[in-house]
Parts: structure tokens; C-alpha cells; sequence
């Protein structure tokens, strides 16, 4: 269908009637369920997406388990545990998290070493932004 043809269309009809391609994310869930208990070699997950990590990562988020098993020299297997009766759809950004527990335990003023005991416990890490190396 040509939509410029049609400029008087309804255009929500339009993107209604469209179907969504699945994501990387839902694909990668989806290979993760059917593999079952063997698991999926990481070796097939960046088949999917270069980012494969981080869409596991979101999975975590939603509240999926997904075990991670070191094979040997970095192939890794990655095995769907279980998944949560209703995912989380809106997840807090991890610095949120961070300040809020600083607030509630802290009084808004930590030590070094209880920031990075806080990390672990939240299991958050801390990476650079992309580009920083240019300053």
C-alpha cells in the first residue's frame, strides 16, 4: 500500500494494520524458551544481535532469570531459569536506584567504601559513556 498515494487515509488505522517486526530482545527470549534447558551459546545470540548482552540484560530488568555458564575460552551458555507472571515494563534507571537508596540508608552522604559495597548489593557497575576517552 502506498500511504502517499492516500493522503486522506487515517493514518492509525494504517499503523494499526501493520505488523510490528519482533525485537532483538523478544527474538533472543524467544530462542532462549525454545532451547529449554541445553541453552543458547553465545556464539548464536550475537548471531541475532552484536548487543546480545544488553538485551539480556533488559530481559534481567523485566525480571526474566537467565543463567550464564562459562564453557571455555569465552564461549559462554546462556539458559532461560524463569520468566515473571507479569513483566516490568518500566524500569528505573540505575542511577535513580543508586540515589535513593544513598537517601534513605545514607542521609545523602556516603563513603567510598560503602558505595562500591552498594554497587554489589544493587548489582549495578559502572561503565564510562561512550566518548568520554575524547576528553
Amino acid at each position: 500500500m502506498n500511504v502517499t498515494a492516500n493522503k486522506g487515509m487515517d493514518m492509525t488505522i494504517y499503523k494499526d494494520s501493520v505488523k510490528r517486526a519482533p525485537t532483538q530482545r523478544e527474538i533472543i527470549l524467544d530462542v532462549l524458551r525454545e532451547a529449554g534447558d541445553k541453552g543458547v551459546l553465545n556464539i548464536e545470540l550475537v548471531e541475532i544481535c552484536i548487543g546480545y548482552r544488553s538485551r539480556i540484560a533488559e530481559l534481567y530488568q523485566m525480571g526474566y532469570k537467565v543463567d550464564v555458564e562459562n564453557v571455555e575460552k569465552g564461549a559462554c551458555i546462556y539458559t532461560l531459569i524463569s520468566e515473571p507472571e507479569v513483566p516490568v515494563t518500566i524500569v528505573p534507571k540505575a542511577v535513580d536506584v543508586l540515589a535513593k537508596k544513598i537517601n534513605e540508608e545514607y542521609f545523602g552522604a556516603i563513603t567510598t567504601d560503602n558505595l562500591v559495597e552498594l554497587l554489589g548489593e544493587l548489582n549495578l557497575n559502572v561503565v564510562r559513556k561512550a566518548g568520554s576517552h575524547k576528553k
